[in-house]
């Protein structure tokens, strides 16, 4: 049975829910799955409730980058038991949100510029989580990792990502 998947799609709840139901089809073997990552990113909370779900449910899931593996599908990712990437790859950590939070913060300042105060409990709170799952999954730091989700970003090849732990092998 074929047991490569591909994922070159933006993380949103179509194409997650469609990864989940392909996945479960192939569970029945100890056999790794390989799944082919190139994308640009999504929603957040998706990319960390996929890589929640293949953690608690064990699945020996080996995953591959292929070009650009970005924002929400770094979580994709980093949810294999073993990960690898093409010479090309080229993966990117940077401070997430949720996709309306921009233009929302954007009206409130308008519409109440002196009585507006930015939630950023809830920014930090989702930060934390997803710089606990980078330094427990690779050799990058809690500190280095909020860093990147908070106020810089992080853009790695794959020889850097393989130095921070991010990939195993380079293929």
């Amino acid at each position: 049975m074929d047991r490569d998947l591909f994922f070159v799609n933006e993380v949103n709840e179509v194409n997650i829910n469609r990864l989940i139901q392909d996945i479960q089809k192939l569970r029945g073997s100890t056999e790794a799955i390989r799944l082919f990552i190139s994308s640009p990113g999504g929603t957040g909370r998706l990319g960390v409730c996929f890589y929640e779900w293949i953690k608690s449910e064990k699945i020996n899931l080996t995953t591959i980058a292929l070009g650009f593996v970005a924002s929400a599908a770094i979580y994709i990712f980093l949810s294999g038991t073993t990960r690898k990437a093409t010479i090309h790859s080229t993966f990117l950590i940077h401070r997430g949100g949720f996709p309306t939070d921009k233009a929302k913060r954007g009206i409130m300042r308008l519409l109440s510029s002196q009585h507006y105060k930015e939630d950023t409990d809830v920014d930090s709170s989702f930060a934390t989580d997803r710089a606990s799952i980078i330094k427990q999954e690779t050799a990058i730091g809690f500190d280095e990792a909020l860093s990147c989700l908070t106020r810089t970003h992080l853009i790695m090849d794959s020889t850097r990502a393989k130095e921070k732990g991010f990939i195993s092998e380079i293929i």
